[in-house]
């Protein structure tokens, strides 16, 4: 998936009870993140404008979880 000419990436089937942020930082390591990008989500179906949620640390893994759990995507 592409948008506004930037590459998109999604991984699925994470373990949610071994979830953090490192894991995520390990899994884009192999593919794209250099250690200065910044790391956004978002809600399953929402749109790009207006509903990227940081992703930063912990908190933010802990919150993307809750989501993924209580959507159940």
């Amino acid at each position: 998936m592409h948008y506004d000419d930037r590459e998109v990436i999604t991984y699925h089937s994470q373990d949610i009870d071994e979830w953090c942020f490192f894991d995520v930082v390990g899994l884009l390591k192999g593919d794209v993140f250099d250690g200065s990008m910044k790391l956004w989500w978002k809600a399953e179906h929402a749109s790009f404008e207006g509903n990227l949620e940081p992703f930063l640390d912990n908190n933010d893994a802990m919150e993307l979880t809750t989501y993924a759990i209580q959507n159940k995507c």
